[in-house]
Order: C-alpha cells, then structure tokens, then sequence
C-alpha cells in the first residue's frame, strides 16, 4: 500500500465496517505513485477496504482507536461517534503511516474543527478499488 499509494491531502467522504474490513471511501481519490518517472497522480473515485483479523462491528476498539485533540486536550472518540463526524463533514488527512512488522495504520488529519488520528491495528490485507 505505502509503495503504491499516498492519502497525504485525500479526503475520506465515509467509512463503514463490512465483513471484518473497515472500508474508506475518497470520492476525489487518491494519489498514486509512479516511482520510475516520480511523479504523483490523482486516481479518482476509490475505495479502500482494509481487512482486520476477527474484526467485530459491535467491539471495534479492539482494532480501531481514534483520537480527537482540541486545545492541546486528547480525548478518546468511539469509532461510530467518528463515522458519523465523517458524514456531516470529511476526514481530511495529512499523513498517513503504515507499519508491515506491526501491521498497523495511523491516519492523521482534521474533521470539521478537530484534528483526529485513527489507529488501526492487526491488518491483513489492503485493496485499493477503483470505481471508474
């Protein structure tokens, strides 16, 4: 994922839970990266599903932790609190991480007027699809 792709400055529009993955979805897409001729492009209308080991919709906080900080204050936020932040106005990120030894991600960016960093740990797989 981190060779092929880039959500620096990509904006997720929603997030679900589906069948033991947590699914992103970027209208606007996001970036990808041709490292032969380094140059970036935007690849439009993409959805990431990021599959999680024993991924269960009603105890998320096993896998998934978001953050919110306001005023030099962190404060825990329950995921489905977060996906509903989503829906009213996008998580835009600025910097993502991606950790193959301890299969993890963290998204870092901002939500209306907070900034938010998900974590999300034991992750199998990753599948980038493209709608177009």
């Amino acid at each position: 994922m981190n060779t092929k792709y880039c959500l620096h400055d990509c904006i997720i529009n929603k997030i679900e839970i589906k069948d033991s993955a947590v699914i992103l979805y970027f209208v606007n897409g996001i970036y990808a990266i041709d490292d032969n001729i380094e140059t970036y492009t935007i690849v439009e209308n993409c959805n990431i599903y990021i599959n999680v080991d024993n991924l269960n919709e009603k105890e998320v906080y096993e896998h998934i932790s978001v953050q919110l900080f306001k005023k030099n204050v962190r404060k825990d936020l329950s995921f489905n609190k977060f996906i509903e932040m989503v829906k009213k106005d996008s998580f835009k990120i600025y910097l993502d991480f991606y950790s193959d030894f301890a299969k993890g991600i963290l998204l870092k960016g901002n939500c209306n007027k907070y900034e938010i960093e998900m974590l999300i740990t034991e992750v199998n797989d990753i599948q980038v699809v493209f709608t177009k």
